[in-house]
Parts: C-alpha cells; structure tokens; sequence
C-alpha cells in the first residue's frame, strides 16, 4: 500500500512540473512567416533568410488576413521584462508579408487605419497566439 502511493506521488508530482513547464512550438501564418514562442511570455515573428522580423514580444493577441499578420503587443510589469531580452514595443502591429515591411507600437486609431488600407475594413477579432501553434 505504502508502495502504491509513493508511485502515485511520484508520479502526481512529475505530472504538476509538467503542466507548469511551457511548451515551445511554432505555428505557421501566412506566406512563410511563423511565430515562434521564444519563453514562457514572449514570441517572435519570424522569415526564412531572416533571423527575426519582429523581436522578443509579448504579443497576446494575433490574426492574419491576406498578406498583413496584426496584432497587440502588450507592456510587461516590471517583474516580467526582467524575463525577457530586448527592448519591448507595447501597441499594435502589422507586418506586411509581401513587401517584408513591419510596424510596431502602433496607436489603436493609428493600427486602425493602417489595416484599413490593407483591406481590413472593420476591428478585427485577434486571438491568442496559441491558436496558431503546430504541436
């Protein structure tokens, strides 16, 4: 009996370190861009022959329609930008896949209009980045 539930500890114990652990992947976006979580918080955007278009983010909301990627960076407390390397760019963005142009810490009106001469005429929904992972 005694056995019996040390192996269930053990193996309670193994399960809870790794639900706690964050899991690595990339997802595929649009046009050969993908978005890679670089830690537990942040994520990049990245392009085959470049290292990383958009750096270290963290971006908590994301979305693609046609050639444009969009989405929300949003700031870190101070605790966690200690986590992260690099300068953060707090805001919206929009990477353009054709021209392999990027903006970062865009004004919501600002984002706004800039998607609307993409052709994205209304706000659109973003979803976290998760939603584009391949496990």
């Amino acid at each position: 009996m005694t056995q019996q539930l040390n192996k269930l500890t053990l193996i309670l114990a193994l399960w809870l370190c790794l639900a706690c652990m964050p899991i690595d992947y990339e997802g595929n976006l649009v046009n050969g861009y993908k978005i890679v979580k670089t830690s537990g918080i942040s994520f990049a955007i990245t392009y085959p022959g470049t290292t990383v278009l958009v750096p270290e983010e963290y971006i908590t909301g994301i979305n693609v329609k046609g050639d444009i990627i969009f989405g929300r960076i949003d700031p870190l407390t101070p605790e966690l930008q200690r986590l992260v390397e690099g300068k953060q760019h707090p805001g919206y963005f929009i990477v353009n896949t054709k021209t392999h142009t990027y903006q970062l810490g865009l004004g919501k009106q600002e984002w706004l209009d800039e998607l609307k001469k993409a052709g994205v005429l209304k706000e659109p929904i973003l979803y976290n980045p998760v939603y584009f992972s391949i496990f």
